[in-house]
């Protein structure tokens, strides 16, 4: 995270861990951009948070000395994503054989723990749902083997990269880097997308359908997310979900306070007199 613009589903992404994992060592990769307040509600939820230093096609270019941006890979400039490349930084916590990273708008809906088994070094989800063949990986779900030399090697590619062309985004780049062949893929259920799947191991919030629920034009009630008992057969229905799974989360762990003083809270929308959840689609 290198802002406080994701701690909503970085607070429902750690409940959902410690609910479904037997593994509790939480870590949140944090520059320091992050309010304090920010920082102590994901501490509330189980994540240790760690200061890094946040790294991303700006922070490339500023290495190089000149602005990369015009090649193969260039990116209109207010369409680059802050901060993606920070990931890069989970290769060099080798006090830990394996590391499951998710992105921050990930959710669990069961238990991944059996993804620590993998012998390999780095495993992904195919890019595409089972059926459309699509040789890349999401980077949003990785599994990976902490290492020092991999993880120089992949910042030594990003700057060649760079040098040479344009700077590619992380996912582009670790595509790069592993493909072909030097990945193993893992079924689509640990990383669903765009459509609801079975077996609904996981969902991440990338984009398009549902839009990211907490910078959408609506919401629902918390009454109506409270009743909300499924069957979860639509995206919407997932964007369900995550509400439901917040304000949970907002009383389990005591942080109604927080969330009244941010932004994100829209009390006509939350507690409204009718039921105003009329824009899902």
């Amino acid at each position: 995270m290198v802002s406080d613009d994701f701690v909503v589903p970085a607070l429902v992404l750690g409940d959902s861990i410690q609910t479904f994992s037997c593994h509790k060592t939480m870590i949140a990769l944090i520059s320091g951009n992050v309010s304090k307040d920010t920082q102590n509600a994901l501490q509330s939820v189980g994540w240790e948070t760690r200061l890094v230093e946040e790294m991303d096609c700006n922070w490339m270019d500023a290495k190089v000395g000149e602005d990369r941006n015009s090649g193969l890979f260039g990116i209109p400039p207010r369409k680059r994503i802050k901060g993606t490349h920070t990931r890069f930084h989970a290769w060099t916590y080798t006090e830990f054989s394996k590391i499951i990273y998710v992105d921050a708008d990930y959710i669990l809906m069961t238990n991944i723990d059996e993804l620590f088994q993998i012998t390999e070094h780095f495993a992904a989800v195919p890019c595409s749902r089972p059926g459309v063949v699509d040789p890349c990986f999401n980077a949003g779900l990785l599994v990976i083997k902490p290492d020092l030399k991999t993880y120089q090697e992949i910042m030594k590619l990003w700057r060649e990269t760079t040098e040479k062309d344009t700077c590619p985004n992380d996912q582009v780049l670790l595509n790069d880097f592993y493909t072909p062949g030097g990945w193993k893929a893992i079924p689509y259920a640990f990383n669903i997308r765009r459509f609801v799947f079975r077996p609904l191991k996981s969902f991440h919030y990338a984009c398009c359908r549902p839009q990211k629920p907490w910078i959408g034009e609506c919401r629902p009630s918390r009454k109506e997310a409270r009743a909300f008992a499924g069957p979860i057969i639509t995206v919407d229905d997932m964007a369900l979900v995550f509400w439901k799974n917040l304000y949970e989360v907002l009383q389990k762990y005591d942080l109604e306070d927080w969330w009244r003083s941010t932004s994100f809270f829209r009390p006509t929308q939350e507690f409204p007199i009718v039921s105003n959840y009329t824009c899902r689609a």
